[in-house]
């Protein structure tokens, strides 16, 4: 059986792919002056022996670049100094309890704003003891089911959903028993999925996944309530041993020449009975041949979606394929693609810009997508990337059909905003329309370079705000049609904004929930602040709950 890769959504997928492709150079830490402190309780209680990690909103996503750690002391106090300033993400846990105070239920972390010399205090954590989720694991002969890994899956809002890991495999008895679980609707299974090849470096790959309370497919699992402090029991569960794996086979065909395309790496992503796309996954024989031929191994039963050009790296495009797999495999299949659009210009920076901005230039990536016609086609945005070249030149291959606009990509951007788009000298206000094959010149992608912050504090009054809710705010630049830039605010209500342009922007603070599905609303703001290229703008906002004047106090 060939090793399938799963990407859990589509957005992992391309920013794996972008991350990696476009690598760049570390610097030197700077050591700051800044500190962080609070202290950590279990159910009201000072808790040491506490481990605190800290990681850099940039950082946290780098293999090697892993957590500063802090322990809390005998009063569960904890401190981290010589910080620089950044916005860094805190957590704390204990085996058997959570986080109860998160804004946000998928929130990783405690977000906090730290500026240069700061002494951030009072970063609390009230840890909560979690719920419990246990069961039995058997087979289709009766035998219990040893040292097999649980799969869990929390439920959200909006189809929102976070793979949680249980805190055990199941015993020598096939019992199984998931503590200090967040209350909330969860699905509960075992067992493993052919399309998760990594998945079985660390799993028993004798049985067939299969969700509570015997089914195999995923959207079809009982959602059990968890509630805090509860226990859950009874989720027994009955796993087959695995089946020979079904396979499918295609041939990928140049619609306009009647020729096979080589090269090509298809996609397939398991869906419900609606064709609604869970996961994305791809494997070693997912290429075509040099006779256009695609075989993809491995697969259980189930609905899937077969989907042209996953990487969006080549010069085809095509729509979306849908599969049932039953009880054999599926061959025959014909993928009918199309050459993409090619778009070539050039990317240039604003006047103004020194030497050593003018230097990064020639590590961005640009980004131009565009959505299918078709609402029900799962992979609606095709994305072309292209670098930068030494002269400036750009260039974008296999543009989908239809309504292209154009943005930046990756951390390498950071501080770089697109101020205007041209083709010939006329604005580009509204995309470009590109059809199949077309060759598209004359693209002009203006770019500047924002070293300007503004940071301060948001007061609210006329209320306090829900624990689950959270503040959020924006800067949009005043009377211009430059690009929006959002910022984040932490639990004390600082803010920060980086990578500004010179010029003129609109505050704007709103409100959000992952929680409920209640609104809080403020009154609105629209303060308008100033800033000069790399300088430090500091400006404080009050905003009020339910509809009083709001004060803006600089």
């Amino acid at each position: 059986m060939p090793s399938i890769i799963r990407f859990f959504t589509r957005t992992v997928l391309l920013l794996g792919f972008s991350v990696g492709f476009f690598a760049h150079a570390q610097t030197p830490e700077k050591i700051g002056t800044g500190t962080i402190s609070g202290k950590v309780t279990i159910e009201g209680k000072p808790a040491p022996g506490i481990v605190v990690l800290i990681n850099k909103d940039t950082e946290r996503w780098e293999q090697n670049k892993p957590a500063t750690k802090a322990t809390t002391d005998a009063s569960g106090v904890f401190k981290l100094e010589k910080l620089s300033a950044a916005k860094y993400y805190l957590s704390a846990s204990a085996p058997g309890y959570y986080d109860a105070k998160k804004k946000s239920e998928w929130d990783n972390g405690t977000q906090v704003n730290l500026g240069e010399g700061e002494q951030a205090d009072g970063i609390n954590f009230a840890l909560t003891r979690g719920a419990v989720v246990t069961g039995r694991l058997f087979d289709d002969r009766g035998h219990k089911v040893i040292e097999e890994t649980i799969v869990l899956i929390k439920q959200g809002r909006e189809g929102q959903k976070k793979t949680v890991t249980c805190s055990d495999t199941s015993d020598d008895r096939g019992v199984f028993r998931c503590y200090g679980l967040e209350p909330g609707k969860y699905i509960v299974g075992a067992g493993t999925d052919s399309k998760e090849g990594n998945l079985q470096l660390y799993a028993s790959i004798s049985y067939t996944r299969t969700w509570y309370p015997g089914v195999a497919e995923e959207d079809k699992a009982k959602v059990i309530e968890v509630k805090i402090e509860e226990e859950t029991a009874g989720i027994d569960i009955k796993l087959s041993h695995k089946k020979k794996g079904y396979k499918v086979l295609a041939k990928i065909i140049d619609a306009n020449t009647g020729k096979p395309v080589p090269n090509m790496l298809i996609g397939i992503g398991t869906a419900n009975e609606e064709g609604l796309v869970t996961d994305f996954t791809f494997g070693s024989g997912s290429i075509s041949n040099s006779e256009g031929d695609v075989k993809i191994e491995g697969l259980t039963t189930g609905h899937y979606v077969l989907v042209p050009n996953a990487m969006q790296s080549g010069e085809y495009f095509g729509e979306q394929i849908k599969v049932e797999i039953k009880d054999e495999d599926i061959t025959g299949l014909e993928m009918k693609v199309e050459k993409g659009a090619i778009i070539s210009g050039t990317a240039i920076l604003a006047d103004g810009v020194n030497q050593e901005i003018q230097k990064k230039l020639s590590s961005l990536s640009l980004i131009a997508s565009s959505n299918a016609p078709k609402s029900d086609d799962w992979y609606a945005s095709t994305r072309s990337a292209s670098l930068i070249g030494a002269a400036g030149n750009v260039e974008f291959k296999g543009v989908r059909t239809g309504r292209v606009r154009f943005h930046l990509n990756g951390n390498e951007a950071k501080g770089f905003v697109i101020s205007r788009i041209e083709r010939d000298s006329s604005p580009l206000n509204d995309g470009l329309e590109v059809k199949a094959g077309e060759q598209v010149s004359g693209v002009r992608i203006v770019l500047a370079y924002g070293s300007a912050t503004i940071r301060g504090e948001i007061k609210v009054e006329g209320g306090t705000l829900p624990d689950d809710v959270g503040l959020g705010i924006q800067a949009k630049p005043a009377g211009t049609q430059g690009q929006n830039m959002y910022g984040s605010v932490d639990s004390r209500g600082r803010f920060v904004i980086e990578g500004l342009g010179a010029g003129s922007y609109d505050l704007v603070v709103n409100t959000y929930s992952s929680k409920t599905s209640s609104s809080i609303s403020l009154q609105k703001n629209s303060k308008t602040v100033q800033v000069t290229q790399g300088q430090e703008s500091t400006v404080n906002l009050t905003v009020s709950i339910g509809g009083k004047d709001s004060r803006e106090e600089k």
